[in-house]
């Protein structure tokens, strides 16, 4: 099949015709980082990063260390606000941008650090790296010994596509940093829903909380009283020709039955053993604190697990399977397990051990409810665990597709202005100041009133709060999207605003080991001045009645008022039924219906306040 037109084959594959292909030492200088050597290293001691700290698309400062560096070292290895940080060894090419969470910060020889000498975008670089390495591309140039290494002479001779505007590199990276977006606030879902649920398990499961209708005494009952262990097992009886289904140890994970392989007794590993029914709670006793536990649900075929498990079969109206199953990752049993481990050379349980571990049991009818919450819990993290799976296959299909041109974001090179070329500032009068360096200042003052080192400004958190700001103060919040987690400006963190941010220290990044966001930096007094001067401070007040609101009651307000703007842009009335249609007939919002948090008694409520934050101009209902 012939190239289609306008496209050649290049080393790096098929690329457009007006793109060309460069590689990274033409683009970047590359420095590798300071040698760690504490008996010939003297000077100052500062902190470094070392490969560890560099994870994908984010600098990780839990396990910060420090070394002693000379002036020239200090001069050398000091780390600047846009540097790309690409690790030479471990998993080569892993790497994030140096945004300045710290204010001096230097590098070790684990890393790389890139810095462009031309016009390549830095972030567009990072996505090629995530490429190039998917790929396996970046294999060809490893050096290969007891770890895998990237010396910085293959680095440079690297081949990467280079787009030949900065229009259409800042379009890749844009629509990228969407699907970043997209993922991150998946992630952060993810993890509340898993906390909550942690939570509702400590509470459920020990009788600290209890469901709605039900009283009564909770007995302390043994597994091996409520359930019979390894009910069944196949015999060196069993016929040779027997066909089943069968389950090894590193087929479960955390809960989830994840794969099986096909089997014939007589060729079948000799630790197949253990048969299964329908709701046999099954437990992992090699390795228990890796919790690879599951509860069986298949009704069709032959199925059987290794003796790495035992098999609780539960007693009819005794014990429900469920309830027993959640025990298996809650705190009272985990504890239990961890004692039997403790001073063990290997770490095992067997059976016996599993009989005589105790869980707190209610009656049958209170364990069936509780069972029930917990897994509509748990199907709730379920659809967002594949949403988020999803999310990243979708990220890494428009990697594929826009970081080789076979879409392009910009349609032709003649039809934007070339790198060199730098187009003239807007100065109509509607502009009283650049749009980037307002929405740093916005984001500085808000850091600055509601960040803390406790708790320090979120991104989700400062988003909604941004967007209110500006429905308030301007009438409109210009540039946000329907995303999943709410309005949402990539530009804010993509585009410019938060670096400006950083870079002229009206915020700093931190991370107290519990959170992360924004807290004000050392030149936070130039940024509220600028604030004084384009707003007013009523403006500011009004935001204040927001600061004990948790932010998914932000996402719903500023999520319900983005549907009522819409609804009077259109010039419909602004009601129950019309709100919801807008949330049902957009894909990103769709799924909101489903949450507890958009009732129809929230939304509602929601609607009123709207109508009170911001009045409209004409009565729509």
């Amino acid at each position: 099949m012939g190239l289609k037109p306008g496209y050649k084959q290049t080393e790096v594959g098929v690329v457009p015709e007006d793109w060309e292909v460069s590689t990274v030492g033409a683009e970047f200088s590359i420095q590798l980082g300071k040698m760690l050597d504490a008996e010939k290293n003297f000077g100052v001691l500062m902190p470094f990063l070392g490969n560890r700290s560099v994870q994908w698309g984010r600098v990780d400062l839990t396990d910060i260390g420090e070394i002693k560096l000379t002036p020239a070292d200090l001069r050398r290895f000091r780390l600047c606000e846009g540097d790309l940080l690409v690790c030479e060894g471990g998993e080569v090419g892993r790497a994030a941008i140096w945004h300045q969470p710290i204010e001096k910060c230097y590098y070790q020889k684990a890393l790389h650090r890139l810095r462009p000498t031309r016009s390549y975008n830095v972030e567009l670089m990072l996505y090629m790296l995530q490429r190039l390495v998917t790929a396996g591309f970046l294999l060809n140039f490893v050096t290969q010994t007891s770890i895998a290494h990237l010396p910085k002479d293959k680095f440079e001779t690297v081949p990467i596509p280079l787009p030949p505007t900065k229009a259409e590199q800042e379009s890749i990276v844009g629509a990228l940093s969407d699907a970043d977006a997209l993922i991150e606030s998946l992630e952060q879902l993810l993890a509340k829903k898993r906390h909550l649920k942690q939570g509702a398990m400590q509470e459920l499961l020990t009788g600290k909380k209890r469901l709605p209708g039900f009283s009564g005494k909770w007995n302390k009952k043994r597994l091996g009283d409520i359930a019979d262990t390894d009910p069944e097992s196949l015999s060196s009886s069993t016929s040779a020709e027997y066909a089943f289904n069968y389950i090894a140890l590193e087929d479960a994970e955390m809960g989830t039955l994840r794969s099986h392989t096909q089997q014939v007794f007589r060729s079948a590993p000799s630790r197949a053993r253990r048969k299964l029914r329908k709701n046999d709670v099954v437990v992992s006793t090699v390795r228990p604190n890796l919790k690879s536990h599951f509860l069986f649900l298949s009704e069709n075929g032959e199925w059987v697990c290794s003796t790495g498990f035992s098999v609780l079969r539960c007693k009819d109206r005794v014990a429900h399977p469920a309830y027993v199953f959640f025990h298996m990752f809650g705190d009272y049993i985990v504890r239990q397990i961890e004692t039997l481990l403790t001073g063990s050379n290997y770490p095992a349980i067997n059976s016996r051990d599993v009989r005589a571990l105790d869980i707190p049991l209610p009656g049958y009818e209170e364990q069936n409810a509780i069972a029930a919450v917990l897994s509509d819990m748990d199907n709730e993290i379920n659809t967002l665990d594949a949403k988020l799976t999803k999310a990243h296959q979708l990220k890494t299909g428009m990697m594929q597709e826009l970081l080789t041109g076979k879409i392009r974001l910009i349609h032709s090179a003649a039809s934007v202005l070339p790198f060199e070329v730098k187009q003239q500032a807007d100065v109509s009068p509607s502009k009283a100041h650049n749009p980037q360096i307002n929405e740093a200042v916005v984001l500085a003052v808000l850091a600055s009133r509601f960040g803390t080192e406790k708790y320090p400004l979120a991104r989700v958190r400062r988003t909604k709060l941004m967007y209110l700001f500006h429905r308030h103060a301007d009438h409109e919040a210009t540039g946000f999207l329907k995303k999943a987690a709410g309005p949402y400006d990539p530009k804010v963190r993509y585009a410019g605003p938060e670096k400006i941010a950083l870079k002229n220290r009206y915020v700093r990044s931190h991370h107290n080991g519990t959170y992360e966001g924004f807290i004000p930096g050392d030149n936070i007094a130039q940024a509220e001045g600028y604030f004084e001067k384009w707003y007013d401070s009523p403006a500011l007040e009004w935001v204040e009645q927001f600061r004990h609101k948790r932010t998914e009651e932000l996402e719903l307000l500023a999520t319900i008022d983005m549907a009522c703007v819409d609804l009077r842009r259109e010039g419909k009335a602004v009601s129950l039924s019309t709100v919801k249609r807008v949330l049902q007939d957009n894909a990103e919002w769709k799924a909101k219906l489903d949450r507890p948090l958009f009732s129809d008694d929230k939304i509602n409520a929601a609607i009123e306040s709207c109508q009170q934050l911001f009045p409209p101009e004409g009565d729509t209902e």
